[in-house]
């Protein structure tokens, strides 16, 4: 259930009543609910202390179980409310650590610290709750969450709700089912080492330890705890999702051609460590978002790509520090022992010793024709002996110089 509030007098005279229980999601009581419940006898709370009134437990004489661990439970809090209550030493989850965490879901955390989630359908959505000026993501197992060490989602469950392990931070292992269907925003703790997805789950993976879709065109976790100083992420892979890099061993990332889109905050608070990325393509788009939000890092973009503008740039993040560097956008062989390579600048070097091929401008032409428009300058070696015929020969139209060797 997602109801956190239950009216004045909600279910005065339901004498048939001899048991309640409250759901992690209730935040207020109002006055005389189980006004004249004859045979109410055991209530039970499974979250945290919620607001009460004056005279919400009027009339009522039961005994009370809450969860002990939780410290908004003080004394304080256990009090009468015009009832005759027992507050039991021990607890509603002082023994089972369970509950519900959905419709048809529920949850239990074992003395090995396993969280086991079982059931049929999806998981209930985890509400923020403040408190005072400050507040917290209130997962069914908060209370429990240092006492988690690793996760096990059982076959039925469709969705993993947002930020539902995001304080799990001694959970190690997650371990994901074949019929989950979506995966929320920042639902994952600093803590996780591997996530394990079922070969049969139709919407996601693992591949080198991160969670991706099926496709693997969309990371959703570089977990924090994946092992490695340097990391290029798979060629596959068009998008970053919010809050997606978490590691905290991580200190170079290099972004592939493909990325097309970064989600705002992508690289996480968890990703402090991170010192170096390498963009090896276009400007992604961000939504007009930052980044790279509160880290400070050097970022490197491809010399002469004109994507990469001072705003984006600056909108990418205001602590970043942008430095040019020249990309090898085609490379080849064009003679016997010469090699010619093509920087994103538009510098084109020719480099070996011997001969250059012969070309024509039909049937053979030069590797290099195709980008013909993007050549600005051409550097031939010392050991180049011979320059081909036709090698540049007309579609050049940026080249402006050409530098000459004595051999």
């Amino acid at each position: 259930s997602n109801i956190s509030r239950i009216g004045n007098s909600a279910f005065a005279g339901c004498t048939g009543v001899t048991e309640f229980v409250f759901d992690y999601h209730i935040r207020e009581l109002a006055d005389y609910i189980f006004y004249n419940c004859t045979n109410l006898s055991r209530l039970v709370f499974h979250g945290s202390a919620p607001e009460f009134s004056v005279n919400t437990f009027y009339t009522v004489t039961a005994t009370v179980e809450y969860p002990t661990a939780d410290p908004t439970w003080t004394a304080e809090k256990r009090q009468n409310y015009n009832g005759n209550l027992t507050w039991l030493d021990g607890g509603s989850d002082g023994d089972d650590m369970s509950g519900s965490c959905g419709e048809n879901l529920t949850w239990t955390l074992g003395d090995d610290g396993v969280l086991v989630i079982s059931g049929t359908g999806p998981m209930a959505e985890i509400d923020y709750v403040m408190e005072g000026d400050s507040g917290y993501w209130a997962a069914p197992w908060r209370i429990f969450q240092d006492n988690i060490t690793s996760v096990v989602i059982e076959s039925g469950v469709t969705t993993i709700e947002g930020r539902a392990f995001l304080g799990c931070n001694y959970a190690t292992q997650i371990s994901i089912p074949d019929t989950v269907e979506s995966i929320g925003y920042q639902v994952f703790g600093a803590g996780v080492e591997t996530i394990t997805v079922d070969e049969d789950n139709a919407y996601f993976c693992t591949e080198d330890g991160l969670l991706l879709d099926k496709a693997k065109t969309t990371l959703y976790c570089y977990p924090g705890q994946k092992q490695g100083a340097e990391y290029r992420l798979p060629g596959t892979v068009t998008k970053l999702r919010y809050d997606s890099v978490m590691s905290a061993y991580l200190r170079k990332l290099t972004i592939p051609a493909g990325v097309q889109e970064i989600e705002e905050n992508a690289f996480a608070a968890a990703a402090a460590a991170l010192e170096e990325v390498v963009f090896e393509g276009n400007a992604p788009d961000s939504g007009g978002m930052e980044i790279f939000r509160e880290l400070r890092l050097t970022a490197y973009y491809p010399e002469g790509n004109e994507t990469w503008t001072e705003e984006v740039m600056q909108m990418f993040g205001a602590d970043v520090i942008w430095v040019p560097y020249e990309q090898i956008i085609s490379e080849g062989y064009c003679g016997p022992e010469l090699t010619w390579k093509l920087t994103s600048s538009g510098i084109m070097t020719i480099s070996g010793i011997g001969e250059m091929n012969d070309f024509d401008t039909m049937m053979r032409p030069p590797e290099w024709k195709h980008d013909a428009a993007k050549v600005k300058e051409v550097i031939i070696e010392e050991g180049v002996t011979y320059v081909g015929s036709y090698a540049f020969f007309a579609d050049y139209i940026n080249l402006t110089r050409i530098s000459l060797p004595d051999s």
